[in-house]
């Protein structure tokens, strides 16, 4: 499973944004059902590759390092 955050620039005064899917941080089986979500979002073919999210300023984690940043306290 990964997630996926926004921290443009590596800079981000409140952490790392995560995508939510409602309240929940969104999991994704792999990096193509993650384009497919931000694709219908924005209701066309805006993602196909993770460079593509990355020069944006968008990354991809593994859901246990989320994890992490949530048992550590270090999401607010």
């Amino acid at each position: 499973m990964i997630a996926c955050y926004k921290y443009p620039h590596g800079i981000s005064l409140n952490g790392r944004d995560y995508l939510l899917d409602g309240d929940e941080v969104a999991l994704f089986e792999n990096e193509q059902e993650l384009f497919d979500f931000i694709n219908r979002g924005v209701g066309y073919v805006a993602v196909t590759s993770v460079r593509d999210l990355e020069e944006n300023g968008v990354y991809i984690e593994d859901a246990d390092q989320t994890e992490e940043w949530f048992e550590n306290d270090t999401i607010h």
